[in-house]
């Protein structure tokens, strides 16, 4: 069972300086941002702009978000559930709802994607398949044709 919010409400300026994702809540990636601070009384946080030219535009003034953070936690990913109050270029601020430390049980983020494909056991005998989600240790694709565990795969 996670932690919530109340148990970790003094642990989050610690976490100041933390790298971190904000995902939408089906973690699709918006921007990599630095948690760049916290004020506990206003329940009131902001995310510095770390990659890119500026941040998205165009969300919605209390769109829900998730923040998910990165670093040496004791085997817990902190993720940070809150909601867009201000979208400049360089930073959002937002306002915690919930905080959560789960168990770290992935090696590498995912990012959820929709792209065409090809893939097969040899490189010449190829099927199109639909790439669903990537990571640094893996990839999730539809096609088909039939695989099965342990098959090493080509692909395009």
């Amino acid at each position: 069972m996670p932690q919530t919010y109340e148990s970790y409400e003094s642990f989050l300026p610690e976490l100041t300086g933390s790298i971190c994702e904000v995902l939408t809540l089906e973690n699709r990636l918006l921007f990599v941002g630095e948690f760049y601070s916290y004020n506990p009384a206003e329940r009131l946080l902001q995310v510095n702009l770390r990659r890119g030219d500026a941040t998205p535009g165009g969300v919605i003034h209390h769109t829900p978000v998730k923040l998910q953070l990165h670093g040496s936690f004791g085997g817990q990913i902190p993720l940070l559930y809150a909601l867009v109050l201000r979208c400049a270029p360089t930073f959002w601020r937002l306002e915690l709802e919930q905080a959560e430390f789960r168990p770290n049980q992935r090696r590498s983020f995912r990012q959820q994607i929709s792209l065409g494909g090809s893939v097969g056991l040899h490189p010449n005998r190829m099927v199109p398949c639909r790439l669903l989600n990537l990571s640094v240790t893996g990839v999730l694709f539809q096609c088909r044709e039939h695989f099965s565990e342990g098959d090493t795969l080509y692909l395009s």
